[in-house]
């Protein structure tokens, strides 16, 4: 009984929370991106933003029992978070319910009554109706699409290595030397009740060391330790393996599905490419895929196979709404990328310059090519975050 009390403490924290949190910016999305997968992408980043938010003021503000009040007050956040977004979801439904002709139908819990509360509050998850292939704006193509045989095969090929790398990942967990360090910061934040302020290799206090002390991925995974009332320990080396990798995929998803828009069913095709490469990647012992599989809980990794393909991601649908002349002013890509930016830092210091080089490159890119320079003042403003945390870090360094 404990360990399904457990199990439903983890879903609860690490999908059900996100995903709810997510619908709250999910809402300023495109009906066509308002699947669930970008809006669990939104709601994680947002769940992290908040913690760093939250995290530093505590860590340099209080001095006893830091990490009790940054928990308290974080999980206080995220629980009004996640009741607005839920109750904006049941709003949703209700409005699209009366709207609905054939509401009389769907007012049970049957397929149809719960596909269409799912499709409600996830329109990007419905295929096209008849009407959308005679839209001269290619609308079709920004809907669920529909899977041949062989691509449903393929689809199967590839969930088959993403359970391998799983299965692989969390019970032949990779220890290396980094290990005595930043899983001992986690386990101090939520044994004994600190934030950086006991040296990890000898156990005697020390003052906080800014350049890991910024990058609060340790407060957060003892966070959910303690909201799970699982060790810091296993929640790195087990628990969040089995969550981050196929979040990793996630996102490589959503590029594939911009990069083959009109070529659908090669996307299962791409994620097995993907996916090959990640488990054949471990060129050195540098590479984003080695980071990946081996040092999954690590911010490094995070940085690497989440931050940077977010970046990606971003630019590569900023790019097709140029292209495709579907400007609508619409701010949901740079708020995903202002909440990225906010996130880097969380990861790793190094990401709030990696990742500011990278948009300020991209973005350029992008306004060389379809004349539209506008694009470089937006993303000026996006690594507002990272100019803030850049300044926090020189004034206490």
């Amino acid at each position: 009984m404990g360990n399904i009390v457990t199990l439903i403490r983890i879903l609860f924290w690490l999908i059900a929370v996100p995903l709810g949190i997510g619908i709250l910016p999910g809402s300023l999305l495109p009906k066509s991106k308002r699947s669930v997968f970008i809006t669990y992408i939104c709601g994680f980043l947002t769940t992290i933003a908040v913690f760093e938010i939250i995290a530093i003021p505590c860590m340099l503000l209080i001095m006893y029992d830091a990490f009790e009040y940054c928990r308290l007050i974080n999980a206080s956040v995220q629980m009004i978070l996640f009741a607005l977004g839920v109750s904006y979801a049941i709003l949703v439904v209700h409005k699209e319910t009366k709207k609905n002709i054939l509401a009389f139908e769907i007012k049970g819990f049957n397929y149809r009554a719960i596909k269409h509360r799912l499709e409600a509050v996830f329109p990007g998850e419905s295929h096209p109706a008849a009407e959308d292939y005679l839209s001269p704006l290619d609308c079709v193509f920004d809907k669920k699409q529909r899977y041949s045989k062989e691509s449903k095969i393929l689809w199967g090929v590839f969930f088959a290595i993403l359970l391998l790398q799983v299965g692989m990942g969390v019970f032949f967990a990779s220890f290396d030397g980094d290990d005595a360090y930043y899983v001992v910061e986690s386990v101090l934040a939520y044994q004994a009740d600190v934030m950086n302020t006991i040296l990890p290799y000898t156990g005697s206090s020390t003052a906080l060391e800014i350049r890991h002390a910024f990058a609060v991925i340790t407060m957060w995974i003892a966070y959910i330790s303690s909201m799970c009332k699982v060790h810091a320990t296993i929640v790195s080396h087990t628990i969040l393996p089995a969550f981050l990798i196929p979040f990793t995929y996630m996102i490589y998803m959503e590029i594939g599905r911009l990069l083959f828009r009109r070529k659908n069913d090669m996307l299962p095709m791409f994620m097995i490419i993907m996916a090959v490469f990640m488990m054949f990647g471990n060129t050195s012992i540098n590479t984003s895929e080695t980071f990946f599989l081996t040092r999954t809980w690590q911010g490094k990794a995070m940085l690497g196979n989440i931050t940077i393909p977010i970046i990606i991601w971003i630019f590569l649908w900023i790019a097709q709404d140029y292209r495709y002349e579907r400007i609508t002013g619409s701010i949901a890509p740079w708020m995903i990328l202002t909440l990225n930016n906010m996130v880097s830092g969380t990861f790793s210091s190094m990401g709030v310059m990696f990742g500011s080089i990278l948009i300020m490159i991209l973005a350029m890119l992008i306004a060389l090519s379809y004349r539209k320079f506008s694009i470089i003042f937006k993303s000026i403003v996006t690594i507002v975050p990272n100019v803030i945390y850049i300044g926090m870090y020189l004034a206490m360094k």
